[in-house]
């Protein structure tokens, strides 16, 4: 038996997949014309048949006249797990048997991109198109996949999973509307023109929680202030069971609706293409319940706090991840004209959580600190992991050893 636990929770490619084919291919082929394309399936979910055992769980009621039901509904519990898990077996084939490459898919819609005039004809809509998206219609055409013409798009920007794509400028912008939208909500949520307190149902967390990951396509630094959020709804169940917006929840959803409220709703890949080796600055970083430690190889300057109280040994990791933390804070001090920064330590969970944002509550504030820094001075960072038999220095910095370091 497969119970609807077990089917949902879909993953779905996003921005950063193709992102990161972009910035592969931009890499290997240099500044070439691109265009995108996007193809969608009609009737997507709908197509999926059900068993004929739930069909009779689906019965339809219009004006005394019953009748059954028997796909799958857009709205049901593993509806997008059943139509997902077979999307992927289309995709798969298209990429693997037809050799469309870098192809990706977000529910329904298909996107990738092509050369510009990269183009071949399509005898059903009697136009040219990507030579790639021809390919893909072609496919589904054999399958026996609907789709109508006008959602078949291509071009340079283009709009996918609402937000507009420049495959040639490397840019993602959220669109002001949506952006307003999505601020608006959050500060109902948290109650910013009321008073804190408020109660909301278990469907109203995970939709604000899945409307703001759709954003972090853009806002990629913010995941932070959805850690408190998820917390909060874990293990929970019943949908619309109300549950309190604690004061921790509030500020954690106002500080990423300020930072979005700041932005331009541009998102630059072009940011993240940039070797570590050719950093503005580069700081190693180690602590242990003696001490932190940090110093920059190229300015020949270290630092050293002791650890003068005694802590449980379980709490290495705080010390681990507030030494990086003081890292961000001392570059911006320094003065230094720093865009791109990397800051390596020997402590895998550190390079974990700075790496997926991504942390329990009692943590969320180091990250949400390092966040304010970097988008303030737009700084673009990487925190790497280090052998500590190569992290010497760092380490008898922390141990307070100062002549020897």
């Amino acid at each position: 038996m497969i119970l609807c636990e077990d089917i949902m929770g879909t993953p779905l490619d996003n921005l950063k997949d193709l992102g990161d084919a972009l910035l592969q291919f931009r890499c290997e082929f240099g500044p070439v014309q691109l265009t995108l394309f996007k193809s969608d399936i009609a009737k997507a979910f709908c197509l999926m048949p059900f068993h004929f055992h739930w069909q009779i769980k689906q019965i339809n009621t219009v004006d005394g006249m019953h009748s059954v039901d028997r796909n799958v509904p857009f709205g049901g519990h593993g509806s997008s797990k059943i139509w997902c898990s077979f999307n992927a077996l289309v995709v798969w084939i298209a990429i693997n048997v037809k050799g469309i490459e870098l192809l990706f898919a977000y529910a329904d819609d298909e996107f990738s991109f092509d050369l510009t005039g990269n183009v071949s004809y399509y005898a059903k809509y009697n136009k040219y198109l990507p030579e790639k998206q021809t390919k893909l219609l072609q496919l589904w055409d054999k399958l026996g996949i609907p789709h109508k013409e006008k959602k078949q798009l291509s071009g340079m920007p283009l709009k996918i999973i609402g937000f507009d794509i420049d495959a040639n400028k490397l840019t993602y912008t959220m669109p002001e509307i949506s952006k307003k939208e999505l601020i608006v909500a959050i500060c109902h949520f948290t109650s910013l023109l009321g008073t804190k307190g408020r109660r909301f149902s278990l469907r109203d967390f995970q939709r604000l929680a899945g409307w703001s990951n759709w954003a972090f396509n853009v806002f990629p630094l913010l995941k932070p202030g959805l850690s408190s959020l998820y917390a909060k709804t874990m293990g929970k169940q019943k949908a619309n069971a109300k549950i309190w917006v604690n004061n921790t929840i509030h500020d954690d959803l106002n500080w990423m609706a300020d930072h979005m409220e700041k932005s331009d709703g541009v998102h630059l890949l072009k940011n993240l293409d940039w070797d570590p080796v050719e950093a503005d600055a580069t700081i190693f970083c180690d602590a242990s319940l003696l001490g932190m430690g940090f110093w920059y190889p190229e300015l020949l300057l270290g630092y050293h706090c002791p650890i003068d109280f005694e802590a449980p040994s379980d709490v290495i990791f705080f010390f681990e991840a507030l030494c990086v933390c003081s890292a961000f804070h001392d570059v911006v001090g320094l003065g230094i004209e720093t865009k791109t920064l990397v800051i390596y330590t020997d402590n895998t969970n550190t390079v974990d959580i700075f790496n997926s944002l991504c942390v329990s509550e009692a943590y969320n504030p180091i990250l949400k600190s390092v966040i304010d820094v970097t988008l303030k001075h737009g700084i673009n960072f990487r925190v790497l992991h280090v052998p500590g038999s190569d992290n010497t220095i760092a380490d008898t910095l922390l141990c307070n050893n100062l002549d020897l370091a």
